[in-house]
């Protein structure tokens, strides 16, 4: 352990403790930052030491004395001794992806941990919008759980400091659906299409990153029918195809409204009502004709699947 005596900055001391660990010399590199965590204990960075630390022995899957350093960290933080900005971005990352690989391997409980423990380090003036998604992450865990109760409390903190986000949208509208409240899972899916359209917003631009800027309405129209809201997945299935530039998920959406909507307007009375619903799939089977006229794309149906969707739509 020379290299202390050399009086060596902190970064250039954690790269040799890295660079010790990823060579399989592990015990050494874990003592050397043991050392070098006493020798910097008195800098304004001494907690990077303790982060490199915890971020070592989870990938190493030492999570019982990660969880160890974590408390000391969160001990520290409530006695006034709290992480710069820039290192507690660094522990919130390390935190969200144990969560989000725990979460991938569907044990949620255990995901659920490792929010909690970020959640500790928010104070009520520091709630923005990564407070927001954390509430988003947590929720989806308890929706999986089904925690409904826990939920419904994570969504409604999401919405309050992010309200115009899509995924809070989304997981308003699934609790609605979950509790048969259908007017607000209504009312979230007008939201959600009303964000979506917004060319400003910063929602729609996130979604479109993932190259699916209606995948949400698509996920939604799927549950709304799987658990018997009907009028919910017609609006769902309505703004899918008014507003997918995908065109085999376009007549998808269409062919499955026509089979909700087109029974229940057979039942119907004349009137006024019946009027605008024949409006509606009227304007749906427009959309439809102007897809299947589109010029043929790479990504587009072949000459034989548009020639069997046109015929499904001749049938009507």
């Amino acid at each position: 352990m020379e290299i202390l005596h050399l009086d060596m900055p902190l970064d250039f001391c954690l790269n040799i403790a890295k660079l010790l660990m990823d060579h399989e010399r592990e015990s050494v590199g874990f003592h050397f930052l043991t050392i070098i965590h006493e020798r910097f204990k008195s800098s304004e960075n001494a907690g990077k030491v303790l982060l490199l630390y915890i971020d070592m022995l989870l990938q190493r899957k030492e999570e019982l004395l990660a969880k160890e350093k974590i408390e000391e960290i969160i001990l520290a933080h409530q006695t006034g001794r709290q992480l710069t900005a820039e290192l507690m971005n660094w522990l919130h990352n390390i935190l969200w992806r144990k969560a989000a690989s725990s979460f991938e391997v569907q044990n949620y409980t255990d995901a659920l941990q490792w929010y909690y423990y970020s959640l500790r380090f928010y104070s009520p003036d520091e709630m923005d919008l990564d407070f927001a998604k954390l509430q988003r992450n947590m929720a989806c865990c308890y929706l999986n759980l089904q925690q409904f109760d826990k939920a419904k409390e994570a969504v409604a903190e999401a919405e309050r400091h992010d309200p115009r986000n899509v995924f809070t949208q989304f997981y308003i509208f699934k609790i609605a659906v979950i509790e048969g409240n259908s007017e607000r899972a209504l009312q979230a899916i007008i939201t959600l299409e009303n964000v979506l359209t917004d060319e400003e917003s910063e929602d729609n631009a996130l979604v479109a990153e993932r190259d699916s800027p209606t995948m949400l309405l698509s996920l939604a129209a799927q549950f709304a029918l799987e658990n018997g809201q009907q009028i919910v997945a017609e609006k769902a299935l309505e703004y899918l195809a008014q507003h997918s530039e995908d065109q085999e998920q376009v007549l998808t959406a269409i062919k499955c409204l026509l089979r909700v909507v087109l029974p229940k307007i057979a039942e119907m009375p004349e009137s006024e009502d019946k009027k605008k619903e024949m409006d509606r799939l009227l304007a749906c089977l427009n959309r439809a004709f102007v897809k299947l006229s589109q010029p043929v794309g790479e990504e587009d149906l072949s000459l034989e699947s548009r020639a069997n969707e046109a015929q499904w739509f001749r049938k009507i």
